[in-house]
């Protein structure tokens, strides 16, 4: 009998604690949209910085003189989320609406690291949409034969507009898409994945990818409609610090070939920065004046850095030079 009511009562506890676990993460999530943040940082080809903060878009010149501020709103997305793609004319690839709701259950998937299924991605996931900042009119990319991306948690973008191609992480998906620049599948790729995060066309051509789950990178031979065979690894695996910060969530490289890496830890927070120098087998980590990077994004021989400030890198790691800029800070 006595055994009987412990065991009812640690499955009670048990229950109890699960609740709380997911009490407290729908809580912080909700507290995560609501805190004006500097969440995503991207360079123009027009060489103008390109940020999200606190549900603006912020545009300014390369040396923080500002340029304009757009509420999001205005563009019809409640709430920013997943990742947004600037064009060489200004304009925007990003999230067409709000991010679909937290339901217990997706919180209880996320808590476990279960991946989105394509059934929920179909049923809730949300299309992407080009917006033009100058008329702040937007149309949504739905493709032409009705198989087009559809967004549901997070995911990163890079757009080859030569080729016309947009290449995605499906991150809660674990898989790579290639689509037209209307939104349309062309092609997928998720053999190995699991949670792939930041992706960048490389100046060799190349897409590289971080495979977050994984502890590594991975660069793809691509082309407009298909993925190469077995992409080349660069494991993260021994670099300093990765006891504590194992996951790499972004990536960024300069046009000497420079590569820059964000490791963070198992909640994708507490990021810390790493410089990969072209050849060299061991990267340097790169002291910052404030911790916890969010993003980078690479400019032809710096990199900015998204962090509870804006900071742009030089390749020189030991000169971190803060950024003029007047940006709400986190």
């Amino acid at each position: 009998m006595r055994k009987k009511r412990l065991s009812a009562l640690l499955t009670v506890l048990g229950v109890a604690g699960l609740l709380g676990v997911l009490g407290l993460r729908l809580w912080a999530s909700s507290a995560r949209h609501a805190m004006p943040q500097l969440s995503m940082v991207h360079a123009g080809a027009d060489g103008r910085v390109y940020v999200v903060a606190a549900d603006n878009l912020y545009v300014e010149t390369a040396d923080g003189a500002s340029v304009s501020v757009t509420p999001l709103k205005s563009l019809g997305l409640d709430g920013f989320w997943g990742d947004f793609a600037v064009l060489a004319d200004g304009s925007l690839i990003l999230p067409s609406r709000a991010q679909p709701g937290d339901s217990v259950q997706k919180e209880m998937d996320i808590y476990q690291r279960k991946p989105v299924t394509a059934a929920q991605e179909d049923s809730e996931g949300v299309a992407l949409m080009h917006c033009t900042l100058a008329t702040r009119q937007c149309a949504p990319l739905r493709g032409s034969g009705g198989k087009y991306f559809k967004a549901d948690r997070t995911f990163k973008l890079a757009v080859d507009e030569q080729a016309g191609r947009i290449y995605v992480a499906d991150t809660a998906g674990q898989r790579l898409l290639i689509l037209d620049m209307q939104g349309g599948i062309l092609a997928e790729d998720t053999n190995d994945l699991a949670f792939p995060n930041q992706l960048i066309l490389t100046h060799r051509g190349t897409l590289l990818v971080t495979d977050t789950n994984d502890y590594r990178l991975l660069e793809f031979s691509i082309t407009p409609d298909s993925f190469g065979p077995a992409p080349q690894e660069i494991s993260v695996a021994g670099w300093p610090g990765f006891k504590s910060r194992s996951f790499p969530a972004g990536v960024g490289e300069n046009a000497d070939g420079s590569r820059w890496v964000v490791l963070s830890d198992n909640g994708i927070a507490h990021g810390a920065l790493y410089r990969l120098a072209p050849g060299a087998a061991e990267p340097i980590p790169v002291a910052l004046p404030a911790g916890d990077v969010l993003d980078v994004a690479a400019r032809a021989d710096d990199m900015l850095a998204a962090a509870p400030a804006q900071l742009p890198l030089t390749p020189t790691p030991a000169q971190v030079p803060t950024h003029g800029s007047d940006l709400p800070k986190r």
